[in-house]
């Protein structure tokens, strides 16, 4: 895994751009999809998951999605949200389907009990659907209480305006805020009504959104839930918020000026467990602080931090109380991008020759330690180059040789700012044997060597890495000038992870792929866990010795990402997968 001595300047990039490539693949795709997770539990409830066909406890953080159904018991409440806001409460003794979940529409089958929602204004096009054995009831932005009962199905407008029907006869009516209407088996319906005394004690019943996120029953041993009240949910995601604004205030005031004008801001947020066991709230920004300027941020948020991985000893990585670890990815392109993101995938197809990144900024942190790197499309430099033999006919390029990227090369710089040490540059240079500035990097090593790994988790050490402080202005270690320099060893952890924080397995991999790609989406997501230590001497390692070395970083970076900032950028592309749909994107003599 770490057994090539050379910095891959490719592989760097290929990190930087992951979430473009990711999203290209939904752009392939031509599908959206709409996002609805458990964000609170009370009492005992079961979840049916049409993905692997079977019951099962529900936890806080659970990704639905279509097929899937949620039953609440004699003590049990839920709180679902979908992504754009949208709050559904789920009663004792209810049962809901989730009929249909896509952007544009959302259908819940209640099949008995109570639901209240307070739904978002739509867009056009958009439709959110209660549906019951006797009633639809059509919602655009409004708040509503809905009751299956005996005598039928009762619809209780808080707000708003909703269109109400009954399958049987077809009769339907406009109920209106503060008014109810009953429609039975029979075909039956009510004219809508003021609230009576029993119907305004339902409305103003405090218990709908009294859910302090306790464990649901029962629990798995092995999974204990310790999930955040609301107070303590909303304090974190300020915190959050206050975060980003302080480290990138110049973004913000852009954002502010051009709000009105741009829509291609786009946020997600997760909450999780790592791999460790840790509570953690990941949020992601897409943001725009300049046309040309696309820029990503994951933000890693735990609360407390206790570390079970491989790189321990009383030189390994801390535990520690509450830490927000980043990454954060830039793209400049050579061009201005439209305004709304709805547009880019006709710009990218119509200017696929002229646009492309001229400079990548990627940077890892955790508050104290960080990575950056930073690189830059040049032109490649041919001056110099000796012929090894005369032609003896004109030259006449490959096939391959025509590319216009072929031109062009990344050059930049990677930099590691230690929390103990400071500001170094790595030193990319490629030596051989004999050369000046030489040194033997040996070679990394990992946890399987030549085996076959067992599960979707790793670690690694790296070839030993020669940091240095410039002299001058080239970006370049120079032996002789500069003359400050250390060696160090980079330890990686890396786990694809559920939700649960459970690491997966080849087969279980496998076994959610063969079904609705979004959902297999929002069950996964990626860890991984960066420490760089000290080796003056350029020891040869093992974990035992990489543990022992004296630290570089005053601790690891930890950082969980998740797909879900993907599912935010499909609902604002809305109708352009559609017309994407009808295209070539790829070309089929290329597939």
């Amino acid at each position: 895994m770490f057994t090539d001595n050379k910095i891959n300047i490719d592989i760097i990039m290929k990190k930087i751009s992951i979430f473009i490539v990711v999203c290209l693949v939904i752009f392939v795709t031509g599908n959206a999809f709409c996002s609805l997770v458990i964000s609170k539990l009370l009492g005992k409830s079961g979840v049916y998951q049409e993905t692997t066909k079977e019951w099962a406890t529900p936890a806080v953080g659970l990704a639905l999605d279509k097929g899937d159904k949620l039953k609440t018991f004699n003590d049990g409440k839920a709180e679902l949200t979908f992504d754009d806001g949208t709050t559904l409460w789920v009663r004792e003794n209810t049962e809901i389907d989730i009929a249909l979940l896509l952007p544009e529409d959302r259908v819940i089958s209640l099949n008995k009990g109570q639901i209240r929602s307070k739904v978002t204004p739509l867009k056009v096009g958009q439709a959110f659907i209660v549906k019951t054995k006797t009633s639809v009831a059509a919602i655009r932005g409004t708040e509503f209480v809905m009751v299956m009962g005996d005598a039928g199905s009762k619809l209780l407008v808080v707000s708003g305006k909703i269109e109400y029907t009954n399958p049987v006869s077809n009769v339907s009516y406009p109920v209106v805020e503060g008014q109810s209407s009953l429609c039975s088996e029979s075909g039956e319906m009510s004219a809508p009504a003021v609230f009576t005394a029993e119907d305004t004690a339902i409305v103003q019943d405090t218990g709908w959104n009294e859910i302090n996120s306790t464990p649901p029953e029962p629990v798995p041993a092995e999974e204990p839930q310790k999930e955040e009240t609301k107070k303590e949910l909303n304090k974190l995601r300020q915190e959050i918020k206050d975060m980003v604004s302080d480290i990138k205030t110049n973004v913000q005031v852009v954002k502010e000026i051009i709000q009105e004008i741009r829509d291609a801001d786009v946020s997600s947020g997760r909450t999780l467990r790592d791999v460790h066991g840790n509570l953690v709230r990941v949020e992601q920004y897409l943001m725009r602080p300049t046309p040309e300027t696309v820029q990503l941020m994951n933000i890693t948020k735990r609360d407390s931090y206790t570390y079970k991985g491989y790189f321990t000893g009383s030189h390994g990585v801390l535990n520690s109380g509450r830490r927000v670890d980043m990454f954060e990815g830039t793209i400049v392109f050579n061009s201005g991008l439209p305004d709304k993101l709805s547009d880019w995938p006709g710009f990218f197809s119509a200017n696929k020759d002229t646009v492309h990144p001229q400079k990548m900024i990627m940077k890892m942190s955790n508050g104290k330690d960080k990575i950056i790197n930073e690189f830059t499309r040049v032109e490649k430099n041919t001056t110099g180059l000796v012929a090894v033999e005369e032609p003896t006919d004109p030259y006449t390029p490959g096939p391959d040789e025509n590319n216009e990227e072929d031109k062009f090369e990344w050059e930049g710089t990677v930099k590691y700012v230690s929390g103990i040490y400071g500001d170094w540059l790595v030193d990319m240079g490629e030596y051989n044997e004999g050369d000046t500035g030489y040194y033997n990097k040996g070679e990394g090593f990992d946890q399987y060597g030549d085996k076959e790994p067992t599960t979707l988790g790793v670690w690694g050490v790296s070839p030993i890495i020669r940091l240095y402080r410039e002299t001058g202005t080239d970006n370049k270690y120079t032996p002789g000038a500069d003359t400050e320099f250390r060696y160090i060893n980079m330890g990686t952890e890396f786990w694809v992870i559920g939700n649960d924080g459970g690491v997966f397995t080849k087969d279980k991999m496998l076994g959610l792929t063969g079904g609705n790609p979004f959902t297999f989406l929002k069950e996964i997501a990626i860890e991984q866990s960066m420490f760089c230590k000290l080796n003056e001497s350029k020891e040869q390692l093992t974990l035992d010795k990489f543990n022992a070395l004296p630290k570089f970083f005053d601790n690891n970076i930890d950082l969980v990402i998740t797909p879900d900032i993907m599912m935010s950028i499909a609902m604002k592309l809305g109708s352009a997968f559609e017309n994407m749909s009808s295209q070539s994107i790829v070309r089929k003599d290329t597939i």
